[in-house]
């Protein structure tokens, strides 16, 4: 399986994209156009380094180092591949509409971004990046109080989550709080883009990680939840398969 990166849904015919993602100073304009270009693409499409090289009419070296920026402030978050046999098959580099607002999780070197060779199966390979994460301390923020009159979460956003979590007061808690934190950073959460990419990461985790995951993004005023260490998940994960909504 090649290195490939994914998207979120997008509405056709156009595509949206936050104002504050154009007008990032930490990301140069061939960042930023990078992004867009991403954006503009078919949700279902996988694309390798030498692929978007070709649709941009760039060389490879020119799209790894605008990877490399939307790495370094958050835009795309990498995540291993795994075959049916467990056997790490690959990088996947997922797509944010949405950088997180404090600190960055994620770092990495430009020169280590992989070209789009194959990995060996059951062989990972040393040329793959290896994702760097500031150790995690607990701490206790206090989370500013949001402007009267300021954005508020939708209702169809209300009601994607209402699907995924179901009948769960312990799950409700931790994702109302998320939201809550996001309208008080004056960044709620507007589009069910968002709130789907969000919603898909939590799926491929067990309930309890779900839950430490979003109380992890509250203490770290983060806009999306991240994977936990392995020191930080909880015992004893209960399986995700009695969630059944899902939001389209």
């Amino acid at each position: 399986m090649a290195d490939a990166i994914f998207k979120g849904g997008r509405r056709r015919g156009f595509t949206t994209v936050y104002r504050e993602v154009a007008q990032d100073r930490r990301l140069s304009l061939k960042a930023r156009g990078l992004f867009l270009l991403l954006q503009s693409l078919p949700e279902t499409w996988q694309y390798t380094i030498s692929g978007l090289a070709t649709l941009a009419g760039t060389g490879k070296d020119q799209i790894r180092s605008g990877l490399a920026e939307l790495l370094k402030v958050g835009y795309l978050v990498k995540e291993q591949a795994h075959d049916e046999a467990g056997k790490f098959a690959g990088n996947i580099f997922v797509l944010q509409e949405e950088a997180p607002l404090s600190e960055n999780p994620t770092t990495v070197d430009e020169q280590n971004i992989p070209l789009s060779g194959k990995p060996i199966p059951g062989k990972p390979s040393t040329e793959n990046p290896t994702l760097r994460k500031e150790e995690y301390k607990k701490k206790i923020n206090k989370t500013p109080k949001a402007p009267k009159g300021g954005l508020k979460t939708p209702g169809f956003v209300l009601d994607c989550v209402d699907a995924f979590l179901g009948d769960d007061p312990e799950y409700q808690a931790a994702f109302s709080g998320f939201l809550e934190n996001r309208e008080a950073l004056k960044k709620p959460v507007l589009t069910t883009r968002s709130i789907n990419t969000i919603i898909n990461k939590l799926r491929k985790v067990s309930r309890e990680e779900g839950i430490a995951m979003l109380d992890k993004a509250v203490e770290r005023n983060w806009l999306t939840v991240y994977p936990l260490k392995a020191d930080e998940r909880p015992m004893a994960p209960m399986p995700n398969d009695a969630r059944r909504g899902r939001c389209l």
